[in-house]
């Protein structure tokens, strides 16, 4: 059978109700029409090979509104023996974007900021071992700025995740917002030139599904999403890049000369991305699905390759009743939980804060 076209839902606001996130599936691909694109100051959005492939059979009556499913078998895999990632070389890997800085982390870790660092690695942990979990076959690259601790960074080299210093930094432009100045780290991925395609992942991912195959696909990759509909914005939580030395020269331009035009709502890296860029592979929301947005139900969730989970040592939202669990179901928040689990128990005896005795402040969403 021939491979389906890719298709895509044409983004635009009359196509859905006043829900800040509208219902959809983990193969759509939200391409925004050109004129939603340029109302958004979005780049054009080509959509991926991926978009509207089903990852287990669908019931026909889904097969709604022009978008055709081609069936691929790949169910969620189970829990078992993880194997270490690959230290092999490699023309395409798999990047984490790390900078730590005590002036610059976000208000409930000013009191204690190692506090932040040490949140970080365990996200970045559990980043690890879901990636192990699925068999991924790239090695990951910790590409690390600021100040570090040695014992975590052992922890995470033990696992086989190669720890690069620096890169070439691109300098945090003036009008970046406070809450987002991190994710500037992120542009100095481009100077990784000893790779040819990098798949850029943010510290708070969770793997559900093997992405090695992001290795070959069309570059560059965003998935689109609902800030909050109908405002729509391309996030950099994970991004499929070709890396090359102009690339890398020309976006410092566009940053030391502040050559964006600033959009209130989103003044982080991903500006950067979306002004560079006039057009992108829009990947399906699967591969970067918050747990605020809303999809069909547990079968739907199964689905999913990557959840963008924000939440650090414990998750009030995956208790055995919580609304969560009913929306997403066991399977996936059994398996987000026991590597919450795992990543604690990895990194087990090292400090969590520097100042001992205060009263920390909890996440405040």
């Amino acid at each position: 059978m021939a491979a389906a076209t890719p298709t895509a839902f044409n983004a635009s606001p009359a196509l859905f109700d006043d829900r800040c996130f509208p219902l959809s599936r983990a193969s759509d691909c939200l391409c925004p029409v050109p004129e939603v694109a340029r109302t958004n100051q979005l780049p054009l959005c080509v959509p991926s090979p991926h978009c509207g492939r089903a990852l287990s059979p669908l019931p026909s009556k889904l097969n709604v509104k022009g978008k055709s499913y081609v069936q691929m078998i790949d169910h969620l895999p189970q829990q078992g023996e993880r194997q270490p990632l690959t230290v092999a070389s490699s023309s395409a890997a798999y990047v984490v974007a790390f900078d730590f800085n005590e002036t610059r982390v976000r208000c409930w870790y000013r009191h204690d900021p190692f506090e932040s660092y040490a949140a970080s690695m365990h996200l970045i942990m559990r980043l690890v071992l879901s990636l192990e979990r699925v068999g991924s076959k790239l090695p990951l690259v910790l590409l690390a700025s600021g100040a570090h601790d040695d014992a975590y960074e052992e922890k995470l080299t033990k696992r086989n995740v190669l720890i690069k210093r620096g890169g070439h930094r691109i300098k945090t432009p003036g009008w970046a917002n406070a809450f987002h100045v991190g994710s500037f780290s992120k542009l100095a991925v481009l100077s990784l030139t000893e790779y040819e395609r990098i798949i850029v992942l943010d510290q708070d991912l969770v793997i559900l599904r093997n992405l090695d195959n992001l290795a070959h696909h069309p570059a560059p990759a965003f998935a689109y999403r609902f800030k909050c509909s109908p405002t729509m914005e391309i996030n950099s939580g994970i991004m499929v890049l070709d890396t090359n030395k102009t690339m890398h020269r020309d976006i410092s331009k566009l940053v030391l000369h502040n050559s964006v035009k600033l959009i209130r709502n989103d003044l982080s890296d991903q500006l950067v991305w979306r002004t560079y860029f006039p057009k992108v592979h829009g990947l399906p929301t699967g591969y970067n699905l918050f747990r605020s947005e809303v999809l069909s139900g547990p079968s739907e969730w199964s689905r999913v390759h990557v959840l963008h989970d924000i939440w650090k040592y414990q998750n009030p939202q995956s208790g055995k009743n919580s609304p969560w669990r009913r929306q997403a179901g066991d399977t996936v928040t059994d398996v987000i939980n026991s590597l919450d689990k795992a990543a604690k128990m990895e990194l087990a005896g090292l400090p969590r804060f520097k100042l001992q005795g205060a009263a920390h402040r909890r996440m405040p969403f």
